[in-house]
C-alpha cells in the first residue's frame, strides 16, 4: 500500500514539472530487510535435518512391496528416494532399508513395521 501512495506522489511530482524530478528531491526506496530472508533460509536448513528424519519415521503398512511412511505421502519402492539425502536400499518381509547420505558419510537404517497382534 506504502508503494502505491509513493508511486502516486511520484507521478503527479513528474507531470508537475513536465517529466523531470528535482535534483534536490530525494528518491526513497523501500527494500525488505535482509534479516527477513536470512530467517527464512535458516528454517529451510532445520526443516531437513536427515537424522532427525530418519529417527522419526514410522511404517504404516508395506503392500507389494512398496511402503507406506507415517505422515509421509505416498508409496515408495527400493530405490525410491524420500528426500534428496535418504534412498530406501530394500524392502524384505517386514523390513525397510535406508541409506542416508550426509556430511560425505553413508549410513544404513533398517525400520521394522510394528506388529500389533491380539
Amino acid at each position: 500500500m506504502k508503494l502505491r501512495v509513493q508511486r502516486a506522489e511520484l507521478q503527479k511530482r513528474c507531470q508537475e514539472n513536465n517529466g523531470c524530478l528535482d535534483i534536490d528531491s530525494p528518491i526513497v526506496v523501500n527494500k525488505k530487510p535482509k534479516e527477513s530472508v536470512e530467517e527464512v533460509s535458516a528454517v529451510k536448513r532445520m526443516t531437513v535435518p536427515n537424522s532427525r528424519y530418519t529417527n522419526g519415521l514410522s511404517i504404516n503398512a508395506i503392500i507389494d512391496n512398496r511402503v507406506v511412511f507415517q505422515g509421509v505421502d505416498g508409496f515408495y519402492g527400493a530405490g525410491d528416494f524420500l528426500s534428496h539425502d535418504i534412498k530406501i536400499k530394500s524392502i524384505e518381509g517386514s523390513k525397510v532399508t535406508l541409506i542416508v547420505t550426509g556430511n560425505n558419510t553413508e549410513k544404513t537404517k533398517t525400520i521394522n513395521i510394528d506388529w500389533i497382534t491380539d
